[in-house]
């Protein structure tokens, strides 16, 4: 049990990761696994959190499953927190692990996971709810299904993927309200109209219009979500929306325009007037970040660029300098295969395949060293933000460091 603050009064909370019997290390005796069946078993009784499992044997069989322990729930679903005071609700235990799912050499030939939802509501149990949006699994199985080989080269490259079909909603809705008639009326909108026309679909360090796009939809968002915030916001001031999944109903009320929904019927009398509205928004909050800089010089590397900072770099900003990385432009973003942000990406790009060692490419951010004044702590960094391949295996060690007990 733990003690948290919800609304201002001390609850108790269930956490599987305080339950003694759903934490262990089972994880281990995969080293001793000889087939696939077995690593299943044992990824199924695992403790710890509820992780998507993808193996692979050596007879090219492959499957999917989910490792850690999973509430059986009773009376709630878990969305909301509900009291188990009066008994009416609770936790049964755990599901057992032979009735977890799996999925053993699909149809298609290939299995992708990339944190999205995998199970519908036909599966019995609750298994998470913050799934991150699908885009990225769509993409990545979409790059599969055209390579005609699977080389280590290969897989490499579709990691630094950074096309987003997912942003074109968004530049077709700018576009749409951007006609012809508002052009005429507000002829300095011509500029925006073309900056967004110039996106090439993709979040490169050199894109034209993505910005924009990615700053207009963040203000959709807030706006038309905004009205029916307002009571959670009043009973908790710490209250934040975070889910995920934001885009299908924010889609669905841009497409589908019904009147009665249309968020500040005060100052606009339709939904393309709004959709405008907030388009304008957008566009003066962006020239307010970037002030005196042209839209058609603004690509999206230099609004994308590196803040990774050493944690006594916070403490201490003067040290930054000498603990900080570079602030690089950055290739990638949320919905691409290729995640990058100013502060969070991709922890390491690892191909390899276990009777080719020599041909594995390991991608880390900063270096192997955690000293600031080696050679080697920040050697990496470069290759990982252009995309340039780096060998798995050391080769030649260049320094070595003997630990010798000390003599009587």
């Amino acid at each position: 049990m733990a003690i948290e603050p919800l609304l201002g009064k001390t609850v108790a909370i269930h956490w599987t990761a305080l339950d003694a019997d759903a934490v262990n290390i089972g994880l281990i005796e995969l080293e001793e696994a000889e087939s696939l069946e077995r690593a299943l078993n044992i990824a199924n009784h695992t403790g710890g959190p509820q992780l998507n499992f993808l193996v692979a044997d050596k007879n090219g069989h492959i499957a999917w499953t989910i490792m850690g322990r999973v509430p059986k729930r009773y009376g709630i679903d878990g969305s909301v927190s509900r009291s188990w005071a009066d008994g009416k609700v609770g936790w049964d235990g755990y599901v057992d692990p032979a009735e977890l799912p799996r999925q053993i050499d699909p149809p298609e030939g290939l299995l992708v996971s990339a944190n999205d939802r995998r199970l519908g509501k036909q599966y019995p149990h609750v298994i998470g709810r913050q799934f991150t949006n699908g885009y990225r699994a769509y993409r990545i199985t979409e790059r599969l299904r055209q390579l005609p080989q699977a080389t280590e080269q290969s897989m490499f490259e579709l990691q630094l993927d950074t096309e987003t079909q997912f942003y074109a909603f968004y530049q077709q809705l700018a576009l749409t309200v951007l006609s012809p008639d508002v052009i005429n009326r507000e002829p300095e909108l011509a500029e925006l109209r073309k900056f967004l026309s110039a996106w090439n679909g993709a979040a490169d360090v050199d894109s034209l219009g993505f910005a924009m796009l990615v700053q207009f939809r963040k203000q959709l968002a807030e706006a038309v979500f905004n009205p029916f915030l307002l009571a959670p916001r009043m009973a908790d001031q710490h209250f934040k929306y975070t889910w995920t999944y934001i885009d299908t109903p924010l889609q669905a009320l841009l497409t589908q325009k019904s009147p009665q929904l249309l968020p500040d019927s005060a100052h606009y009398c339709s939904w393309d007037d709004f959709i405008l509205g907030q388009l304008k928004q957008s566009l003066q909050q962006l020239k307010a970040q970037y002030p005196g800089r042209d839209l058609s010089e603004l690509t999206w590397g230099q609004v994308n660029r590196a803040q990774f900072r050493h944690p006594f770099a916070r403490a201490f900003p003067l040290l930054g300098f000498l603990l900080n990385m570079q602030n690089d432009e950055l290739s990638g973003c949320s919905y691409c295969v290729r995640v990058a942000g100013p502060d969070f990406g991709a922890s390491e790009r690892l191909v390899v395949s276990p009777a080719y060692l020599d041909d594995g490419i390991l991608h880390m951010p900063g270096g192997q060293s955690s000293h600031p004044f080696s050679p080697y702590y920040r050697d990496q960094e470069g290759y990982w933000v252009k995309g340039l391949p780096l060998p798995l295996l050391a080769g030649k060690a260049d320094h070595q460091w003997v630990l010798k007990p000390q003599s009587d």
